[in-house]
């Protein structure tokens, strides 16, 4: 058993690890930059974890004999698919762990569950217990179907968020152990500095060495504080080759002094931060092995000189795979053992003979080349790691656990965090964002690599198959547009088809060029053949605003230097795909900075930053909610309707720019069974119009220099001004301060739309203006007007063109047609003065009377539409790519105007002291508006959120208050869902 002292230090570890990298990398919704905030340096002591000697460690060296110390050594090839336990595949393992007795198994593709069973019933054969590992570089995905998919590292590296790699490795680690995974062969330390590099690429954080030590730093850390064994590679560094180490032997001539400030700078780091493994390259570096043609994994120079005596890496060191042609080519499987084992390397992975490399290996010690002693020292290190990781204690991980840990909402959505932080705008001529299903044609152009390519589909809540490169990219777009032409461009694309592209090109309106183009271990290539490149460069040159959107590497775009737009982002994983779809719309903020130059084109560290331009649909975790907890939302909207607080109900919950609530609730009317509340159901929002409608109107006119908010109202409508009121301003209206009288029935005493207008200018005060704050629709029927003389067209024709239209709000109007009745929630049952059931016309009888089109009620809309509207107001008066008002007038039309009253310009600001329908928990800033038909916007600007409930409480009557209660439950219930 594992030594009280050796317990205690290695959850010290745990837990210093954590607490010493948020000491320097505290939470933050900044991009924290690599520069600014490198990760600390950890105090963890590899040495001391290798020298302290446990009974458990010793006893196991002691029970082996010679040729089971030398199986400790090796790490041998295993997937995780279902095989049969008489198949060769499973023998094979069976072979290598009950006789060979091999110290560890390397696992590639495979299943989740079957891997997870694979290696329970192998750890049962094994004598000791097997330490397995994994490639996890961006995540157990790239092993394990279904599993979380996070982006490339070179993703990680653009966002220059240490703290983002940080968690993704945490939620690696635990996945990792759920499976039964102990080692993960990551972080990628090799600094990218060759573009034309094949095997590295975007498996590097960058070409920056301080970048790349920063966030493999914070990769580590992650790992092993999740428990798991972290190896970092490829030593001495892999980022400035032309040749692919699976294939052939690269060379790596730089002078020391480069190799020291570029290629070491990340492992020096990550050996001063506890790097607990090393994974050593097949790399021939002649100057400074002295030697040609031998690979690093070979030369004791490197191995042993350079990594442990010049770094002094007490760790665990790997060789790359031994299997791979650079060396099987060269060097037998016994003579690969002995090389490897005589340069300094504590593991043998993926040997091409383990019998044969045990057998020679069992020769070199018996004949005294190599000593039982280096053995020893091997097999002690091995051990203590296995010991690390908790092996001593159990080895068999619980199969039915792993649905719990694994591909979790949690781990999905840091993968989606990942990608919306990666994504990087190099140039933009106005093409990006485009516009949610616009009139503009679409050509998709699908570039990729190589032909027919088909990719394995990693979103856990799929059903696994195999889908050609781009289908969910086109998948993505279809959701928000569907004037959309998508084609295929790859290798096998003749001169015809190209072509007959060219001509589709010439019927667009815009060309997007998605380019799937990315290293393929073992294949030697990257990049687009020349003929591909051509094709491109004619779409380009169409005269169309083109696209250029790099779905893997980014260097792809140096051969396209006339395209209108460009986005890298890195990988063509889901959460990827997703995110760039949702930067090509303008839903997500673009933050991303180049980690490497794109030569000739964009230095190091470009990146245009560019605002969220629209709302986009989210996970509630995705901005901080409790998922479960919102969910407490429906209870209380469902509780209602059951006790007829309202028959239907729309929801529509906004934070950060992300709608994570949107829902529609029980029916249109009661005594129906066909008339259910959906989302696009239209809502009489009855007093909403006021600010809707036209405090925007107002606004705008005030923006544009057209009206000044202390003018007089005289000044537009001269016949106002009797009984007293001349001296009343626009603001005084805005601030329901003007002395008019809240209500009067205009219904009842006049007959015409005129006759009520002018009831309205022949109002006397009830209060001198300015003394008090009584809330009067007569102050918003003038303000319509003063719109309606100002523009010379009616307030609804002005505010649909300046606002309703371009927004895109096609459900938002005055005086719905009567083809959209039957969507449409009916109000009261007015026995009174239309004696019949109110739908399709406004329900506010003075507004009825006006025509249907007044400021202070007529307008119908849907939760979603508003939604639109009130994040146009939350982005400082900006959507889509439009400026509608400017940022200072949303301010001081929302901003309370006095100690007097919670009165804002035409808003109402949330009451701190008693009643308010926002809620106990809103901000003080907050404002709002209610209806009186049952509906209600309420805005925290302190948090980013707002909420927008519409009901028809109205029905069949409007003696019924209980709405007032059920308002402030919901804003309360939405607050205490932030998590």
């Amino acid at each position: 058993m594992c030594s009280d002292k050796i317990k205690v230090f290695l959850c010290l570890l745990a837990i210093g690890s954590i607490l010493i990298f948020f000491n320097g990398c505290a939470p933050t919704k900044e991009v924290m930059t690599a520069e600014e905030s490198p990760v600390p340096v950890d105090s963890t002591d590899v040495q001391e974890i290798m020298q302290t000697p446990t009974d458990w460690i010793e006893d196991r060296l002691n029970e082996m004999t010679l040729e089971e110390k030398i199986g400790q050594l090796m790490m041998s090839r295993a997937n995780g698919y279902y095989v049969s336990s008489e198949s060769d595949q499973f023998q094979r393992l069976v072979h290598l762990v009950s006789e060979r007795k091999v110290g560890g198994l390397v696992f590639f593709q495979g299943d989740v569950h079957t891997t997870a069973v694979m290696i329970n019933q192998l750890q049962q054969l094994a004598k000791v217990p097997l330490l397995i590992a994994a490639d996890f570089e961006w995540g157990s995905a790239m092993r394990i179907r279904r599993a979380t998919r996070f982006p490339e590292a070179m993703a990680l590296g653009a966002t220059r968020d240490t703290l983002l790699a940080f968690l993704m490795a945490k939620a690696i680690a635990k996945e990792s152990r759920a499976i039964g995974i102990h080692q993960i062969f990551a972080p990628v330390a090799d600094v990218n500095v060759n573009p034309d590099n094949p095997v590295i690429n975007t498996r590097s954080f960058g070409e920056h060495p301080k970048l790349v030590a920063d966030m493999a730093s914070a990769l580590t850390h992650g790992l092993q504080a999740g428990g798991v064994i972290a190896t970092a590679k490829h030593f001495p560094g892999h980022g400035d080759t032309r040749i692919d180490s699976h294939i052939g032997l690269p060379t790596l001539n730089v002078t020391q002094e480069r190799l020291d400030s570029v290629e070491l700078f990340p492992f020096r780091r990550l050996v001063r931060d506890g790097v607990l493994s090393i994974m050593v390259a097949h790399l021939d570096i002649p100057q400074v092995s002295g030697k040609k043609g031998l690979p690093a994994t070979l030369t004791p120079e490197i191995q042993y000189e350079l990594l442990q005596k010049r770094l002094g890496f007490d760790g665990l060191t790997v060789t790359d795979a031994l299997d791979m042609g650079t060396v099987v080519n060269q060097f037998g499987s016994d003579s690969i053992a002995i090389k490897a084992i005589d340069a300094g390397a504590d593991v043998l992975l993926i040997l091409p003979d383990e019998d044969a490399a045990a057998h020679a290996l069992m020769t070199a010690v018996q004949r005294g080349r190599i000593s039982e002693a280096r053995i020893n020292h091997s097999v002690r290190k091995i051990l203590t790691l296995k010991q690390w990781v908790g092996l001593d204690e159990k080895k068999i991980v619980d199969v039915e656990n792993i649905s719990n840990v694994v591909a979790t909402p949690s781990h999905l959505q840091l993968a989606k965090d990942i990608a919306r932080s990666s994504i990087t705008l190099l140039k933009n001529d106005n093409v990006v964002p485009l516009e949610r299903f616009g009139r503009k044609k679409i050509l998709n152009v699908i570039v990729s690599d190589v032909e027919d390519y088909r990719t394995e589909i990693h979103r856990p809540t799929t059903s696994y198959s195999n889908e050609r490169v781009g289908d969910y990219f086109t998948a993505q777009l279809r959701r928000r547009t569907n004037a959309i032409v998508t084609v295929q461009l790859n290798p096998s694309s003749n001169l015809m088809v190209i072509d007959s592209i060219v001509k589709l090109a010439d019927n667009s309106d815009i060309i997007l060029l998605p380019i799937f183009s990315k290293t393929r271990s073992g294949s030697g290539k990257i990049g687009l053949a020349q003929p591909l490149i051509d094709a491109v460069n004619r779409l380009i040159k169409r005269n169309k605003p083109s696209i250029i959107a790099a779905m893997g590497s980014p260097y792809v775009v140096r051969s396209f230097a006339d395209a209108q737009a460009y986005l890298c982002s890195y990988s063509d994983a889901e959460a990827v795909t997703e995110a760039t779809v949702e930067a090509l719309f303008g839903e997500i903020p673009l933050k991303g900075r180049l980690p490497v130059t794109i030569p000739a084109m964009f230095p190091y560290g470009s990146g245009i930053v560019s605002p969220q331009f629209v709302l986009r649909r989210d996970l509630p975790e995705s901005v901080g909610f409790d998922g479960d907890r919102l969910a407490a939302v429906d209870s209380i909207i469902k509780s209602a309707i059951k006790d007829s607080a309202f028959p239907g109900a729309q929801l529509v919950i906004v934070k950060d720019g992300a709608i994570v609530t949107e829902r529609a609730y029980g029916m249109l009317e009661y005594g129906s069974t066909s008339s259910l509340s959906t989302k696009n159901s239209i809502y009489d929002v009855a007093s909403l119009t006021k600010v809707v409608a036209t405090t925007s109107a107002v606004m705008k006119l005030y923006d544009e220099g057209k009206l000044g908010l202390d003018d007089l109202v005289v000044k537009y409508i001269p016949e106002f001004g009797n009984r007293g009121k001349s001296n009343i301003t626009l603001r005084n209206l805005l601030l329901h301060n003007a002395g008019l009288p809240a209500f009067k029935r205009l219904y009842l005493t006049c007959t015409s739309s005129q006759e009520a207008l002018d009831s309205v200018y022949n109002t006397e005060l009830t209060y001198q203006s300015g003394d008090s704050t009584v809330y009067s629709d007569f102050g918003f029927i003038v303000l319509g007007n003063i719109v309606q003389r100002i523009t010379g067209t009616s307030l609804d024709t002005y505010i649909d063109s300046v606002f309703f239209k371009p927004l895109g709000m096609m459900q938002t109007m005055f005086n719905p047609p009567e083809s959209l009745w039957a969507q449409i929630a009916p109000t009261e049952l007015d026995t009174l003065l239309r004696k019949s059931m109110v739908r399709g016309v406004v329900h506010d009888e003075n507004a009825w009377m006006l025509g249907g089109i007044s400021g202070h009620a007529g307008l119908f809309s849907t939760a979603s539409d508003l939604a639109i509207f009130m994040q146009m107001l939350m982005s400082g008066g900006r959507y889509g790519g439009k400026q509608y008002l400017k940022p200072e007038t949303i301010t001081l039309f929302t901003t309370k105007q006095s100690k007097k009253s919670t009165r804002a310009l035409g808003w109402d600001i949330k009451t701190v002291n008693g009643y308010s329908s926002a809620g106990s928990l809103f901000s003080e800033t907050s404002f709002g508006h209610t209806g009186f038909t049952g509906t209600s916007i309420w805005t925290d600007p302190e948090k980013k959120i707002f909420v927008i409930l519409l009901t028809n409480r109205v029905h069949p009557t409007r003696n019924n208050p209980k709405i007032m209660q059920i308002r402030p439950a919901v804003h309360d219930e939405v607050m205490r869902a932030l998590d």
